[in-house]
């Protein structure tokens, strides 16, 4: 499933960069991507139609629980103003990075993957195990970037990119998948991965 979803994103963004060129534009570059992964995050979401509790969207239990998702998705909005307002060159990039991949990846690992590993884990802690492997997972679906990363307009080198995005993708596949193991809902990862990559440089 997971390689089917970067290949279709892979193919959504071929067409739109052959429609549409970026001809170099970085802002436009970004635009097109943020709207593939969009478009096949929305279909797949479309298509499998889970139920809200199996994405780990159920409201959260506790009185503290639920100011916590209040304060910090007020933080986080208001830190994506400043940004937006202090850059708005930027801006596709910024909504991309911070809005449109964090709920989508979050939403497809520590939602939908995770709500069909878990129950399926034989072991004593189940949560962890899940953890672990939607964190491997989570980091290998980095590797579906290498088509973005080679036509990326400011370059790079295409094997430390990519070696790089797995370690970034381990490292913040275990946090936001702990944050899903101990609240047991998605929004903490959500938040915790648009903090991550606003914050990124």
């Amino acid at each position: 499933m997971l390689l089917g979803l970067q290949a279709a994103r892979a193919v959504v963004s071929l067409v739109l960069w052959s429609a549409f060129p970026p001809d170099g534009d970085l802002s436009w570059f970004q635009a097109l991507n943020a709207a593939s992964f969009l478009a096949v995050g929305l279909a797949a979401l479309a298509l499998a139609r889970p139920s809200p509790s199996a994405l780990g969207l159920s409201a959260p239990a506790s009185r503290l629980e639920r100011a916590a998702c209040l304060l910090l998705g007020g933080l986080f909005a208001f830190m994506l103003t400043v940004s937006l307002a202090l850059n708005p060159g930027q801006a596709a990039r910024t909504l991309h990075f911070a809005l449109v991949v964090p709920a989508l990846e979050e939403l497809l690992f520590r939602g939908y993957a995770w709500g069909r590993l878990e129950p399926a884990m034989p072991t004593r802690c189940p949560g962890l195990v899940t953890c672990l492997t939607t964190a491997r997972l989570f980091s290998l679906w980095h590797l579906g970037y290498a088509d973005v990363l080679a036509r990326h307009p400011a370059g790079a080198d295409l094997l430390v990119a990519l070696e790089w995005k797995l370690v970034i993708g381990a490292v913040l596949g275990l946090a936001t998948g702990f944050l899903r193991w101990r609240t047991d809902r998605v929004f903490g990862p959500i938040l915790f991965h648009g903090f991550w990559n606003l914050m990124a440089p």
